[in-house]
C-alpha cells in the first residue's frame, strides 16, 4: 500500500518573529467557528501580529487539540 506524505501548507511569514502577547482559552465563538464541541477546550496562542494559533486533534481540523512542548532543560509540557 503506498503512503503519502503530508506537508505544511505555506503560511504568512509575519507569524516568524512574532511575539506571543498572551495564552487564553478558546472562545465559544472561535470554538462554534470551527464548529467543535465543548469537550477539549484548547489554549490559543495570540501573537503580536494579532494572528492566532490554535492545535486541532488532526490535520483535518476534526476538534480540538492539546500543545505540547520541551523547554531549553528538556523538561515537558503541554498547555491545556
Amino acid at each position: 500500500m503506498k503512503t503519502e506524505t503530508q506537508t505544511a501548507t505555506t503560511i504568512d511569514n509575519s507569524i516568524i518573529g512574532a511575539i506571543i502577547v498572551d495564552i487564553r482559552p478558546m472562545s465559544k465563538e472561535e470554538m462554534d467557528k470551527e464548529g467543535w464541541s465543548k469537550n477539549e477546550i484548547p489554549m490559543v496562542l495570540v501573537l503580536s501580529s494579532g494572528t492566532i494559533l490554535y492545535p486541532s486533534q488532526d490535520t483535518e481540523g476534526n476538534d480540538a487539540g492539546a500543545l505540547f512542548g520541551v523547554l531549553a532543560d528538556s523538561t515537558a509540557f503541554g498547555l491545556y
